[in-house]
């Protein structure tokens, strides 16, 4: 009985399931995404030009030109009794323009994040600096997957 049970498990852990993440083929697609313009934020467009540089294909069957419009605002929440700042709120927005065809179409994402206010400067800018990457990441992968769904 015990050696059927251990054949089970490793059949279990050795199928996965079928588990596959949900953007693990979307740099595999057949897309080509030229950034024309960029406005905002220097630093997250950058990254998003840099992360979108990989959707490059020669024989691709779609191509889009983008430009990337982005703003980052640290918002205050909530000050203590002497009037210092306790909470922020983290806003990344970027708007894709994008030319599908001739057709014009304007993609929004907006990302929120709350933090609290840390004692260490150090360790609050490289926490912050964090999260503005994921969020960046995120709305990375909005993004395609909504120009996919275009295709």
């Amino acid at each position: 009985m015990l050696r059927i049970l251990k054949v089970g498990f490793i059949f279990l852990f050795l199928s996965n399931c079928g588990y596959a993440p949900i953007y693990s083929n979307q740099k595999d697609m057949d897309i080509t995404i030229n950034i024309v313009g960029l406005e905002g934020e220097k630093n997250v467009n950058t990254f998003i030009a840099q992360k979108l540089s990989k959707y490059k294909s020669e024989n691709s069957g779609k191509t889009f030109d983008v430009k990337i419009i982005s703003g980052y605002e640290k918002e205050s929440l909530t000050k203590n009794e002497a009037g210092n700042t306790t909470n922020f709120r983290l806003i990344l927005k970027v708007d894709f323009i994008v030319n599908i065809n001739g057709n014009i179409k304007k993609l929004n994402f907006i990302e929120k994040f709350d933090i609290e206010k840390d004692e260490s400067l150090f360790e609050q800018n490289k926490y912050e600096k964090a999260v503005r990457k994921d969020m960046m990441d995120l709305i990375i992968q909005k993004f395609v997957s909504k120009l996919l769904a275009v295709q």
